[in-house]
């Protein structure tokens, strides 16, 4: 005995995508729709709490090391 009510299914109209928790498509606006999708593809490892200033710091040299080596391979390549 199911304590929620689910509406059947409709297969007549056409999605945006096939969400799993959404029983008919409200063609939500591209950045909802990213916003829920994203959840599903974000890694296992991604930052589940906001960097101090310390790792803030460390992340942009990082960033920027990275950017630079890649800015001068295209220069140089």
């Amino acid at each position: 005995m199911k304590l929620v009510y689910e509406p059947p299914r409709r297969t007549d109209q056409p999605r945006k995508h096939a969400c799993p928790d959404c029983h008919f498509c409200q063609f939500c606006s591209d950045a909802r729709c990213h916003s829920c999708r994203e959840k599903e593809l974000q890694p296992v490892h991604s930052l589940d709490r906001k960097l101090n200033p310390y790792e803030q710091a460390g992340l942009y040299e990082e960033v920027n090391a990275r950017f630079e080596k890649q800015t001068e391979c295209e220069v140089n390549g």
